[in-house]
């Protein structure tokens, strides 16, 4: 509600927060952020909590 405008939300659910921490310091994910920074704007956020 208070975010700069934006046109697409991705949500991506892992079973934990500590195998989302670890997904994000894999190095073949390192490899294709670098492509992902160049073809857009972004702002990814980890949060620990259940969405149910």
């Amino acid at each position: 509600m208070e975010a700069e405008q934006t046109t697409r939300v991705v949500l991506v659910e892992f079973p934990s927060y500590r195998q989302a921490k670890a997904c994000y310091a894999d190095p073949a994910y390192e490899e294709a952020k670098q492509y992902a920074m160049k073809a857009s704007k972004r702002e990814l956020l980890i949060v620990e909590g259940d969405l149910a």
